[in-house]
């Protein structure tokens, strides 16, 4: 042998040493084992029949052996390439630096070390080749985010050696987890599994370890109960978050502990269920201004909007810092009753209705709280949210800007809020505006001089500021301003200045109202609100309102707006899709809205929608949301009609589009439904009725619930993305129907409409079978497992076998024939 050449084993556990003439000879000795291995000289062969770390007696030269020799601690391992197999499988160490890293056919082991674990998958590309491989992670305590490799494939196993006391944790992704059998988080406390961007279905993967199972905008599917209940999710997180568990249904109190953990979405077999943090909107852009020593309502405008899918359970006021000042809650507000007052254990009512009970009064640092009964709905406490007021601690010379926090949960504990601010004010220095006239009568021909003797005072000499607003900017516009700016679009004025600025240029404000072509008599109201803000940010307000009367006749609506015009397939019945509006030269106009009927039928979407008033506007309403389905129809053409008070009236045709929705969950109806899934991981209910259920791309779940349902498979068969699950197919009563452009060896016959029965010679079912025993078997049943299989050539003809497709399993494993399938 010479200088640089190779010698080949005939042994697949062989390592070869490189042959140079110069080459002392070298011993060396297995690691896990006794056994001497003896001294091999140049060009000789080391055979080892298991996987071998090697301890050289002295330093080698670089180049003595046929491939990289790459350090691990006090061991030296080798890789062959294309020369020997270190049997059973490699070992890979991993850095904090990125690593590229491809398995074997064999067993392989990707360890991670001491090493920051943070990083550890950060850029990585961990491929496991085709045995079962595991990634090791040494020295406990970390988080691990395989979310964010570059790549990782086809590694089985996941294992935490050591735990810390401290918690591991570990994120995935979908692709990151797809082959991924086993998970082992170690011994520490609070070990947790982080599920990121996705749907996952957990069947036939084991986890150990974890404590809990955290979600980040995913939703997990899976059989096991136990699994499921220890997931949580962040309730305030702008994501959906849920879980889907087959074969079982929660209780009512395990629900409420899943929503209470911020679960947003729970399906079972009981059905759907959802719960959203409460939402309080359209309150604290600005802070709330108060008095020393006098009560003030925190939203003196009433125009905090609350809201929930559920009842709510409590609402609470607390001061931050110290303690200056007090909540309360009005009994004089509208609607509002306290027949106790407002003292700890004091009932609550709203509309005679009792909602809760204090639970703080607001006189100690607790501030105010209220606990919910189950009479607390979104709109009573928004009632209540409105009465609720501040009281200035009555201090002398007391002013201040203080910050408070509110905190609003629903039935489950779920809870928002957020930390807001109040400028508290002595009284002795506010501003003060006096207006003497508050309303005025013109034709809308005619101008006004709204504040000719408005009167501006500031104890302080301060400079204010000035706000001039109209309710609506389309009922005309102010002129003769001194100074200042006015927003035509906003209808409103503003100025910045001194009290005598500020003074002048009110009093010369001249309202120039439009001149309208409605009814005679018809009278426009135009409500205008002034504000004066000192440097301190306390206000005085005043109002004024007009009413401009019309002369002349009424002119038809010219055009109809529509202000949504996409609909979510699968809409909840009776839920919103756009504002109706009549464009008309008449300002003021009201309208009556409704759908045209044309050749005796209404158009409406064939049934799909309907025109409703709610809370003074016309809705586009969906009124049956099963059959509003992306993959059936895209669009549909809705001809309005408006209709003025005068009787004139306008028709346009509506056109409202459908968008698609990612992962579709959706129950049907009593009647017969025909609905049809995405390429996501859907889950379909017929409910009652005669139904037809079409899977689509993605491992679906069908349930077609009571009647004659038929399960339609019209997709390519992808034994690792689309195999469905029928859960209650039922012999003789459901069929199933198979395309024939997908499934193109079933025979060209047959059509949706006249859908033609598959033969018996076609058909093979039998215990544990997978694929065709003739050449004319086509769909197989395992009635072991109650998967369906389908066979492009059945036996083969002695030249090609395509192997059988699985594209279903049935969980009842019915006693299944050909009887039950037609092809169309």
């Amino acid at each position: 042998m010479t200088n640089n050449t190779t010698t080949q084993s005939e042994n697949n556990g062989a390592i070869t040493v490189l042959a140079r003439p110069s080459l002392e000879s070298f011993k060396l000795t297995e690691i896990s084992t006794d056994y001497s291995f003896g001294t091999v000289s140049p060009g000789g062969i080391l055979r080892a029949f298991e996987s071998v770390s090697v301890r050289f007696a002295e330093a080698p030269p670089a180049d003595a052996f046929a491939s990289p020799v790459v350090e691990s601690g006090s061991s030296t391992a080798m890789r062959q390439e294309g020369i020997a197999d270190l049997a059973p499988g490699n070992t890979f160490l991993l850095s904090s630096g990125i690593d590229l890293c491809y398995g074997s056919i064999r067993d392989d082991t990707f360890i991670a070390g001491e090493i920051d674990l943070s990083k550890l998958s950060e850029g990585d590309e961990l491929v496991g080749g085709l045995g079962i491989d595991t990634l090791l992670v040494k020295g406990g305590y970390g988080h691990v985010n395989l979310a964010a490799a570059a790549k990782f494939e086809g590694i089985e196993r996941i294992v935490f050696e050591l735990g810390t006391g401290q918690g591991n944790s570990l994120a995935v992704d979908v692709p990151t987890l797809r082959d991924v059998e086993y998970i082992d988080l170690g011994s520490g406390q609070s070990d947790y599994l982080l599920f990121v961007d996705g749907v996952f279905n957990l069947a036939g993967k084991t986890f150990l370890g974890a404590e809990r199972f955290y979600l980040r905008n995913s939703i997990v599917q899976t059989t096991d109960k136990s699994l499921a209940m220890l997931l949580e999710a962040d309730s305030r997180d702008e994501f959906h978050n849920g879980v889907v568990l087959t074969g079982q249904s929660f209780t009512a109190e395990e629900r409420h502990i899943l929503f209470s953990k911020g679960i947003s979405s729970i399906s079972d077999d009981s059905g759907v269920h959802t719960n959203r943090a409460p939402v309080l909107a359209s309150f604290g852009a600005q802070a709330v201004a108060a008095k020393r020593g006098e009560s003030t309502f925190i939203d003196p405008t009433g125009s905090a909007i609350l809201s929930d899918d559920s009842l709510l359970g409590s609402l609470a006021f607390r001061l931050v810092g110290p303690y200056e000042g007090r909540f309360g809650i009005s009994a004089e507000y509208a609607g509002i009753g306290l027949p106790d007052g407002v003292v700890v254990g004091g009932v609550i009512r709203v509309g005679g209705i009792e909602i809760g009970t204090i639970t703080h009064d607001g006189t100690t640092e607790d501030g105010l709280a209220i606990d919910f009964n189950g009479n607390a709905t979104a709109e009573r406490v928004q009632t209540l949210f409105h009465a609720i007021t501040f009281t200035g601690a009555d201090l002398p010379d007391f002013a201040r800007d203080l910050m408070f926090t509110i905190s609003l949960a629903d039935i489950y504990d779920v809870e928002s809020g957020g930390a807001y601010a109040i400028k508290v004010s002595d009284p002795a220095n506010d501003p003060v505006l006096n207006v003497t006239a508050s309303h005025y009568t013109i034709l809308d021909t005619e101008t006004v001089r709204l504040f000719p003797d408005a009167t501006v005072s500031e104890p302080n000499g301060e400079s204010v500021s000035l706000l001039v607003k109209l309710d609506n900017p389309a009922h005309g516009h102010l002129e003769g301003a001194l100074g200042g700016s006015y927003s035509r679009t906003g209808g409103y004025y503003r100025l910045e200045g001194t009290v005598a600025e500020v003074q002048t240029a009110l009093q010369s404000l001249i309202f120039v109202p439009t001149d309208r072509s409605g009814a005679p008599g018809a009278v426009e109201r135009t409500g205008f609100t002034i504000t004066i803000r000192d440097a301190v940010g306390v206000v005085s307000n005043a109002s004024v309102t007009v009413s401009a009367r019309d002369g002349i006749g009424s002119n038809a609506p010219t055009d109809i707006l529509l202000s949504e015009r996409t609909v979510k397939e699968f809409a909840a019945n009776t839920s919103g899709v756009g504002v109706l509006s009549a464009v008309d030269s008449d300002a003021g106009e009201t309208f009556t809205y409704a759908f045209v009927t044309e050749n005796g039928i209404v158009q409406d979407g064939g049934g799909r929608f309907g025109i409703a008033q709610v809370n003074g506007q016309w809705l586009v309403t969906v009124k049956d949301g099963v059959r509003i389905d992306f993959e059936q129809q895209r669009t549909f053409d809705l001809k309005v009609r408006a209709v003025d008070l005068g009787g004139a009236s306008v028709e346009k045709t509506i056109i409202v589009d459908v968008r698609n929705v990612g992962v579709e969950i959706v129950n049907g109806t009593s009647g017969a439904d025909t609905i049809k899934a995405g390429s996501g991981n859907d889950q379909l209910k017929g409910n009652g009725g005669n139904d037809r259920l079409h899977g689509g791309g993605g491992k679906d779940i069908l349930t077609g619930g009571g009647g004659d349902d038929i399960f339609v498979f019209d997709t390519a068969a992808n034994a690792r993305t689309n195999i469905d699950t029928i859960t209650d197919f039922s012999v003789p009563d459901d069929k199933i129907y198979l395309d024939n452009a997908v499934f193109i060896r079933l025979g060209s016959g047959g059509t949706p409409a006249n859908p033609l029965a598959l033969t018996q010679a076609a058909f093979h079912a039998g215990a544990d079978v997978q694929a065709g025993s003739t050449a004319d078997h086509r769909i197989i049943y395992n009635t072991t497992t109650g998967a369906l299989y389908y066979d492009l050539d059945g036996a083969g003809n002695g030249t090609t076998n395509h192997a059988a497709v699985q594209i279903a399993i049935l969980n009842t494993k019915p006693a299944l024939s050909a009887a039950q399938f037609f092809i169309i």
